[in-house]
């Protein structure tokens, strides 16, 4: 394990770590197309480190507003491109409106069969629980 990923501009910040299968992305303010483009090369870094199935957290707790047109394009591609490395599930803890639609809208691109709302958990912890025992099921 590894000191966290983080990035920052103005408008927004990043934070990616990782705790055993599970990497956890920490977003705070509104998501530039700049800081997408970061965030999607360090998470494709932290995913290849992990051998086997993995689980996607956005920690959206910490003030975080929405993303810019130009970095939900991006997000869409991370979305696809964690499937095709491993990710399993996925879960969020986001209180904000817009975040909410814009998740529920890329995963509907990325044809996902479960509802946003089925993956959004009240705290990190209850997060990290219900996606680790998600992992562990499949690789039983």
């Amino acid at each position: 394990m590894h000191p966290p990923l983080t990035k920052q501009n103005q408008f927004g910040r990043y934070a990616l770590e990782t705790e055993g299968r599970l990497i956890i992305a920490r977003f705070s303010g509104a998501i530039s197309e700049n800081l997408a483009r970061g965030y999607h090369q360090g998470l494709l870094s932290l995913a290849k480190e992990i051998n086997g199935p993995w689980g996607y957290i956005a920690d959206c707790s910490d003030n975080y507003q929405a993303s810019t047109p130009q970095a939900m394009a991006i997000l869409e591609q991370v979305y696809r491109d964690s499937l095709a490395c491993g990710c399993v599930g996925d879960a969020y803890c986001i209180k904000s409106a817009m975040g909410v639609a814009q998740l529920e809208q890329i995963r509907a691109k990325v044809i996902t069969t479960s509802s946003i709302y089925e993956r959004i958990y009240v705290d990190l912890d209850s997060a990290k629980h219900a996606l680790s025992q998600q992992i562990e099921d499949i690789t039983l």
